[in-house]
């Protein structure tokens, strides 16, 4: 499967379908987005004016949200279920 580049609401779809949420916003450009997963608190860095988003900055966010960067992306351009990723599912703070 090709990975192509990624809009900013495609990014952000996966993160609230994953139980995301945005931190409040600074000064920067660059929004966090925190979660929890068995404990851990996960931040994923969204720079919306970095759009569209390529395979090396997809890979990062992936990784940052504990996820491959295929599930990421298919779960990002709505080719999955979140039933079927019901396992990528962030918890909320313990």
């Amino acid at each position: 499967m090709k990975i192509t580049p990624l809009t900013y609401k495609e990014i952000i779809y996966a993160l609230k379908e994953m139980g995301f949420t945005m931190s409040s916003k600074t000064a920067t450009s660059h929004e966090k987005w925190i979660g929890y997963r068995d404990g851990r608190k996960l931040v994923v860095t969204v720079d919306k004016h970095e759009q569209p988003f390529d395979v090396f900055l997809i890979s990062s966010m992936s990784s940052q949200a504990g996820m491959k960067k295929k599930e990421f992306f298919e779960l990002c351009k709505g080719r999955k279920l979140i039933s079927k990723l019901s396992h990528l599912i962030v918890n909320k703070e313990p």
